[in-house]
This record gives C-alpha cells, sequence and structure tokens, in this order.
C-alpha cells in the first residue's frame, strides 16, 4: 500500500512497501508498491523463491503490506530474494538489444552523459526482522541474507558467474559488489553473532524489532572485467540491479522449521557523487517505534483519515472491526475508549510527517484549531 511520498532532487528514490498496487521509477517521486513473482523484468520488483525457501507476497503487518519469506524444505539447492531492475539503456555492443529507455535518475542527477558514471553513489537499503510469531532459531541457511548490486552488461540476462571470485570468469554479469567487490553487506538471520559461511555482519536481525539493512557502493569500473571477455566500463553497463539473497547449495540441510523473516521499506537511490549523499530518508515500517501518534492508519501523515477514524468510532470501545489501528497517544497502544484523547492525538500533530514525542508535540495554530474542532463537531452530528 502507498504510505508516504519522498521526493528527491539529487537521486532516484524507489521505495516499496512491499506487496502492493503500481509501479512507476520513471518520476522523481519514484514511489514502487509492486512486489511480485512475475520475473525479471524492468517495471517489476521480482520477488523469487523455492525449494527450501518460500516466500509470500501478499502478508500485511498491521495496516501495512510486507513480504515474509520463510524456510520450508529440505535438500534442494536453491535461494530466494528479490531484485529490482534498473535500465541504463543500450550499450551499442551488437549483442541482444536492450529497447529499454535509460533511467530519467541519472540525467535528474547530472551526469552529462544522461547514463550510469563513474562516481556515482548507489545505495539499496531495506527494513528486515525476525518473524515475531515464528522467528528463525533453527538452521541457518549456508548464505544469510546479504544486499548487493550488480551490474549486467546484457539487460535482464540470467547468464553469469555465480563463483566467489576478484572477478567473473565468464557471462553477462560484469560486477557483483559481493562476489567479485567482497563488499556485500550481509545480515546475521538468527542472532547468533555470525553468518553461516564467515562473511562480516552487517546487521543483525531480532523478532522485537526492525532493523535497517544497508549496503551502499560508489561505480568504479577500474576492477571490472570479465576474464575472457576483457575489461568493461559504465557505459558498457545494460542493468544495474540491486539484490536481497539468502539460500543454501549444500544439499543437505533441512530448512523446514527454521523459522521467517519480514522484509518492508526497500529503497533505491542514486547520487551523483560522495559530496552529494543525504542522509537515508528509508522510514521504520513499524507504527508502534517509528509511527507518528495521531496517524491511526499509519499512512505516514496526520489526516483527514485519521480525524474521521476517530469521529465515526467515537465513543467505541471496541474497534476490532477495524484492522490493527495504531499509533495511538501514550505509546500506540488503544486505551480502550475512542474520546478527547485520541482526537487530541490527531489535532496536536496535524499534518506532521515526522515522529515527534506526543506530550512536546505543537499545537496547531488557534485558527487551524479551531476549523479542526469544529469539523469534529459536524462529522460527529452527522454521524448521530
Amino acid at each position: 500500500m502507498q504510505r508516504y511520498s519522498l521526493f528527491s532532487t539529487a537521486a532516484l528514490i524507489s521505495t516499496l512497501s512491499l506487496a502492493g498496487a503500481a509501479h512507476a521509477d520513471d518520476v522523481d517521486l519514484g514511489l514502487v508498491t509492486d512486489i511480485n513473482a512475475n520475473g525479471l523484468a524492468f517495471g517489476n520488483t521480482d520477488a523469487f523463491g523455492g525449494g527450501n525457501f518460500a516466500f509470500d507476497d501478499t502478508a500485511i503487518d498491521g495496516l501495512n503490506d510486507i513480504i515474509v519469506y520463510s524456510g520450508v524444505g529440505a535438500n534442494n539447492f536453491d535461494g530466494a530474494g528479490y531484485s529490482i531492475p534498473i535500465s541504463n539503456g543500450e550499450n551499442g555492443d551488437g549483442l541482444p538489444t536492450n529497447f529499454e529507455p535509460v533511467d530519467t535518475v541519472f540525467d535528474r542527477i547530472g551526469n552529462t552523459s544522461d547514463r550510469l558514471e563513474n562516481g556515482n553513489v548507489i545505495r539499496f537499503s531495506a527494513w528486515m526482522r525476525q518473524d515475531p510469531a515464528l522467528p528463525w532459531t533453527g538452521t541457518e541457511p549456508q548464505i544469510e541474507p546479504v544486499l548487493k548490486l550488480e551490474f549486467w552488461n546484457i539487460a535482464l540476462s540470467g547468464n553469469a558467474d555465480f563463483a566467489n571470485a576478484p572477478n567473473p570468469a565468464f557471462g553477462d554479469r560484469i560486477f557483483d559488489t559481493d562476489q567479485n567487490g567482497g563488499i556485500g553487506t550481509w545480515v546475521d538471520i538468527n542472532n547468533d553473532g555470525d553468518t553461516t559461511d564467515g562473511q562480516p555482519v552487517s546487521a543483525t536481525l531480532t523478532p522485537d524489532a526492525w532493523t535497517l539493512v544497508e549496503h551502499t557502493y560508489t561505480v568504479d569500473d577500474t576492477n571490472w572485467q570479465i576474464l575472457d571477455q576483457g575489461s568493461f566500463t559504465a557505459a558498457d553497463v545494460e542493468e544495474i540491479r540491486p539484490v536481497m539473497f539468502f539460500g543454501d547449495f549444500s544439499g543437505a540441510a533441512d530448512f523446514a522449521e527454521s523459522g521467517a523473516i519480514w522484509v518492508d521499506n526497500t529503497l533505491v537511490e542514486v547520487f551523483a557523487n560522495a559530496g552529494a549523499v543525504t542522509p537515508n530518508a528509508n522510514p521504520n515500517p513499524d507504527g508502534a517505534t517509528g509511527g507518528i501518534e495521531g496517524d491511526y492508519d499509519d499512512g505516514g501523515q496526520v489526516e483527514q483519515t485519521d480525524l474521521d477514524f476517530v469521529l465515526s468510532n467515537w465513543g467505541d470501545t471496541d474497534i476490532s472491526d477495524v484492522t490493527n489501528w495504531i499509533n495511538f497517544p501514550g505509546g500506540g497502544a488503544f486505551d480502550g475508549l475512542v474520546d478527547q484523547n485520541e482526537l487530541d492525538g490527531v489535532l496536536l500533530n496535524w499534518g506532521s510527517t515526522a515522529a515527534p514525542s506526543f506530550a512536546g508535540s505543537a499545537v496547531p495554530e488557534p485558527a487551524s484549531l479551531g476549523l479542526l474542532a469544529a469539523a469534529g463537531l459536524v462529522g460527529l452530528r452527522r454521524r448521530r
């Protein structure tokens, strides 16, 4: 579901509140709310899984769409995750042609070529956690979750050298920040202090809270080489592919009762250079810890829908017919009666898109407060 609007003049921002509606990454407001299993393609966020690992792209946490990855099988060689293809246009090499136009982000950040250039910074981030009801306490996958970036000479290809080596040996994938660069962002899936194959831990998942996982890479093509094809430059890239992946290729592990992890709010940003990088604006999806008091539908802003909730449920002690309204005054939990307390939560934080302390929130100007109160009275009369 679309929950917030993020604008940037410095970077492409593609935000996924996972499992949702349509997708638009060709405008400055790069909201993406499409998570699917429709295959690798521009315009898709391609979720995948199989064998040992399943995924649910229709899962919901409160009012927020998420994706759930679960351990479900044994003795297979496979993995799960998702990817987000970004077009860098046709490279003119005469091989299968990429007719997709270059993503406009490269023009928007001021690249003179209007395409990917050395020095550009790409940041790929997501919020992750162990499933609170089914934490990952069983067998760890051979490859614990990793966030990385892949650069492809042939767009949307699957032909690649997947060995861990300084340079790819063959295929259409020029460079993988994890497998070739050794700088993937690795996630400790079960909070045991390490990753299965000894990769450095960048983030640790727990069932208690969402964790922001972030992977940042400065484009440098001096080390991009496919051994039997020579060196490549940024101009040879047809596709940039941010990827979250985990899996097991040992063929001997059983993940049937290992547990599950959640993923939400994936953000892909492209900056002109290191000096243009801004603080990560990827919002915490947990309304109880990162939401705005008064934002009862967890929509990212205290607005008319939240006021309507108070007015239509005034005096109610049971709001179970509404799915998981959150961000109530005094800690985020419903106090058992929709009354002035809930109305104050809206009035004190009206228009807020940050997360102020309820006790210290600024009160709207008297004129605005009067209009809101009048609207509330009119709403109550109409509903009685």
